[in-house]
């Protein structure tokens, strides 16, 4: 479950991310060319049916998110320092 509201949704060839008012950004569906952004620690999950927090910097905010076929791509800013 996603536990924000979703403000955007994006979806690829066989894979779905969510971005949410808090710029967090999910993704479910198939990972089997990393669509779903997970790095090594996670790289051997090949797709997921629930929605899964994509690992991303503290330091990053996501306004807009975009799917491919096999990819996905997010546009970013810095978030402020406190």
């Amino acid at each position: 479950m996603i536990p924000s509201e979703v403000t955007q949704i994006a979806s690829g060839g066989y894979h779905t991310l969510a971005l949410t008012a808090d710029k967090q950004v999910y993704g479910f569906g198939k990972h089997s060319r990393g669509q779903l952004g997970f790095k090594s620690a996670k790289a051997s999950i090949k797709s997921s049916q629930k929605p899964v927090k994509v690992p991303l910097d503290d330091n990053l905010k996501v306004s807009e998110i975009y799917c491919g076929s096999l990819y996905s791509m997010a546009k970013t800013e810095m978030a402020a320092q406190e």
